[in-house]
């Protein structure tokens, strides 16, 4: 039992969800409190995730969207009903098996969103079969410890479902997340295979091994 409930097996999976390895249900995807810090990371669509955080998070994402699309362009943040419908495609992927995104929120006010997509999707979008994790912080919330704090945790969530290896794909130009990724045991990986790319730059590629990484509780 990891922090997402019982994992399924692949011959117990209903057809809309088997896809290549074992996915998982918004029924099993859990919260996960960030000790007193006040810092939660709620899953995206499951029932606890937004209630009256929702049109909170979705005003602050369209009225921050250019920040944050720059370093992920093929996301339309332009307008407050394409926000609406990047959300909801978000929930759907989440439940067929091939996406799942956590919302972080501050003393319940949102901050920011992790992404974490699946190998099988990796393939089809982008010809590449790792595990991904996408981020990012309202401005508001940067350089303030709170990703510091998160990204452990999501790590840790990461390696009691099974994933053995996270990648993260990162534009040469977001030095906060360059400077962030060099907090934790991940390593840059040779990227000269690499067929797409950032702004018209091949981005910088690493790789955080979740299967020998030891977590200890403070």
């Amino acid at each position: 039992m990891g922090l997402f409930g019982k994992k399924k097996k692949p011959e117990e999976a209903k057809p809309s969800e088997s896809i290549l390895g074992e996915y998982y249900t918004l029924e099993d995807l859990q919260p996960v409190f960030c000790g007193n810090s006040g810092i939660t990371l709620s899953p995206l669509g499951a029932a606890q995730a937004f209630d009256e955080h929702y049109p909170m998070f979705i005003s602050t994402l369209w009225k921050t969207g250019s920040n944050i699309q720059r370093f992920f362009p093929s996301l339309d943040l332009s307008t407050e009903d394409s926000v609406k419908k990047f959300m909801l495609s978000a929930c759907v992927i989440t439940e067929q098996g091939e996406k799942f995104a956590y919302v972080i929120t501050v003393n319940h006010i949102p901050a920011g969103m992790f992404i974490i997509t699946t190998p099988h999707l990796n393939e089809k979008k982008i010809h590449y079969n790792h595990w991904t994790m996408d981020f990012f912080l309202f401005g508001f919330y940067e350089g303030k410890g709170v990703m510091t704090i998160a990204m452990p945790r999501m790590l840790l969530l990461l390696k009691n479902i099974g994933i053995d290896d996270i990648h993260f794909i990162v534009d040469e130009s977001n030095t906060r997340c360059l400077n962030l990724l060099a907090k934790f045991p991940i390593d840059e990986i040779d990227n000269s295979s690499w067929h797409n790319t950032m702004n018209g730059q091949r981005p910088r590629v690493f790789s955080c091994p979740l299967s020998i990484i030891n977590f200890q509780h403070r």
